[in-house]
């Protein structure tokens, strides 16, 4: 991955650099970079940046975007903020990558979460650069419906759209009670469906051993079942065009982390035999 710079230390800290990245779409390797924007995760109806404390336990980026607004914004930036923000960080990104394929756009949440004014500014940025062909986002699947499509396909008009979604589980309690991520099967269904409908590209997260009570044998059990759920095209499956897959990561000040200084949880260990069966599983 190469590193970006500037003179702007805001601006840096929300460069994800460049990467190379397989677009299973076209078949082949691309170039690819990452722009964060320091929105936060106000999903469930709470303020610009707040998050309710017992909701995705395991996720930290929600507060880090409260901590970057709490040190150069005191701690709430307007719309017109964030634009000329990202519009500093795309134009670094564009001056550093040459023949930048695919731009991954995380506002620590979901992308449809933001004010529409946002979402659509920064798609228009994105449209105008030429040169992005791909733009990736992500979102609660809740939130994926035709009113929020329309507007943003309508901007990119011709760059393909992948949105990501954390499924994490097929597990209904795990992921609605456990983690809690507050998407129900019928959620991800209808978002799935409409992603299909309009022509989006979509993809799930899937985390391996997600929350505390799994054996090593039913974490990984779950794991494989979870990735046929959100690949597969059978009756009742997702059937998302891609899958991302990792084990859960205990990061600092999150719930997870409690669970993890009691002896409630214990993250995935590299293990020869289920490392070889899990990335042999829908090869």
């Amino acid at each position: 991955m190469k590193s970006m710079l500037s003179e702007d230390e805001r601006v840096s800290a929300l460069l994800g650099g460049e990467r190379w990245w397989f677009d299973h779409f076209e078949k082949r390797v691309v170039k690819a970079a990452t722009a964060y924007v320091a929105y936060g995760c106000p999903d469930w109806g709470a303020p610009n940046g707040i998050r309710k404390p017992q909701l995705c336990p395991f996720c930290v980026l929600p507060d880090l975007a409260i901590g970057f607004q709490e040190k150069y914004f005191a701690g709430r930036m307007s719309t017109d903020e964030h634009l000329d923000l990202f519009r500093h960080v795309l134009d670094t990104i564009l001056s550093n990558v040459p023949d930048l394929h695919t731009l991954m756009v995380f506002n620590a949440g979901s992308f449809p979460a933001m004010p529409p004014a946002l979402q659509e500014g920064i798609l228009s940025l994105v449209a105008s650069s030429g040169s992005v062909k791909r733009v990736v986002v992500e979102s609660r699947a809740g939130l994926i419906t035709a009113a929020t499509l329309d507007p943003l396909l309508k901007i990119l008009d011709g760059i393909r759209l992948t949105i990501r979604i954390g499924v994490e589980t097929k597990d209904h309690h795990l992921r609605t009670k456990s983690l809690p991520k507050g998407q129900s099967y019928d959620q991800l269904l209808a978002a799935s469906t409409e992603m299909r409908r309009q022509g989006v590209d979509s993809g799930g997260y899937v985390m391996l051993n997600p929350a505390p009570g799994l054996s090593r044998e039913q974490a990984v059990q779950e794991a494989k079942a979870t990735i046929s759920w959100v690949l597969d095209e059978s009756a009742g499956d997702l059937a998302l065009q891609e899958v991302y897959f990792c084990a859960a990561c205990v990061e600092p000040g999150t719930l997870l982390e409690k669970s993890w200084r009691a002896a409630a949880f214990q993250p995935a260990t590299r293990s020869e035999e289920h490392t070889s069966e899990l990335q042999s599983h829908h090869d």
